[in-house]
């Protein structure tokens, strides 16, 4: 195992790009495996658990992160593979696979879980929207001044239902 494997492991992946760029460095450690045969490419699916970071994000952007550090290291480790398969007989893509089920079955839950949370807000915030703009201020004994009279509505609360009750048809249709 070299700093390259550690670096992926522990996902420090500034360091790994500062390495990677660095030919003379890179052409050993690219090529290198660890004692269980593992390449650059394994270790990405042989990541640390629990990192902080992670925990706070959801499984999705997870999932996503881990996909591309796994494009990344192949790009970069393209020319340098020699030998695919690891001690147990797993390509990188396979352990990478298995070492994520998990992850994936809860984006997806995520995912899914996302819309339904989205429209129950969506409705609240029409509910409030609707009631603050038809909502008659301090109930219907509000008195209105016009010119320099004071207009009882309740006079008019009968037409003001009315028209109420258009403006709700209007906007349900």
């Amino acid at each position: 195992m070299n700093i390259l494997h550690l670096t992926i492991l522990y996902r420090h992946i500034e360091i790994f790009d500062t390495v990677a760029k660095s030919e003379m460095l890179a052409k050993g450690l690219l090529s290198a495996t660890d004692n269980k045969g593992n390449s650059l490419l394994h270790m990405v699916g042989l990541k640390r658990k629990g990192q902080a970071s992670e925990k706070m994000q959801s499984p999705a952007f997870q999932l996503q992160k881990e996909l591309l550090l796994f494009k990344k290291v192949k790009a970069v480790c393209k020319t340098h593979l020699t030998e695919p398969l690891n001690k147990d007989n797993q390509t990188a893509e396979e352990l990478f696979a298995a070492r994520n089920e998990k992850l994936h079955q809860d984006a997806k839950e995520w995912l899914m879980g996302t819309p339904e949370n989205c429209t129950i807000l969506s409705v609240f915030k029409a509910t409030v929207a609707f009631a603050a703009a038809y909502t008659i201020p301090d109930g219907s004994d509000l008195f209105v001044q016009f010119d320099t009279q004071f207009v009882d509505l309740k006079v008019h609360e009968k037409l003001y239902l009315v028209c109420l009750t258009l403006h709700a048809c209007e906007i349900g249709c």
